[in-house]
């Protein structure tokens, strides 16, 4: 089991503030689904080794990137689309940096950073939502 205090855990906290906006500004949708991939991601790093939990995390993950990006072409202009989703394929080029390295002290950093600039961009098309 991994520390309350591992930055790789409390950096899932920011996913139900995310939640909560998208809930707020009425895409309830995105808000359950951001809910619901704080809770797995929170329990994977948590427990890495639980299966179980790295499934979930995937899945809720990969819903969530694919239903904002949806939704990001249905309500926002071309260009803001773009820039949203160029913000979100470099966001997955750090992870995946990270995912690549073999010393496990630089996946923290690069998986850390990873959660910061999701939250981020995912604030930033809250506001260009509302």
């Amino acid at each position: 089991m991994v520390s309350w205090k591992n930055p790789l855990v409390y950096t899932n906290f920011l996913f139900f503030i995310n939640a909560v906006c998208y809930g707020a500004i009425g895409f309830k949708i995105l808000g359950i689904l951001f809910f619901l991939t704080a809770i797995c991601s929170l329990q994977y790093h948590r427990f890495p080794q639980n299966i179980y939990w790295r499934r979930l995390d995937m899945f809720f993950a990969s819903s969530s990137l694919m239903f904002v990006l949806g939704t990001i072409y249905m309500h926002l202009s071309l260009f803001n689309a773009v820039v949203m989703t160029l913000l979100a394929l470099l966001t997955l080029i750090i992870k995946r940096y990270g995912d690549i390295q073999n010393d496990p002290s630089y996946y923290k950093r690069c998986h850390t950073v990873w959660h910061l600039c999701v939250f981020y961009t995912n604030i930033l098309v809250v506001q260009l939502l509302f």
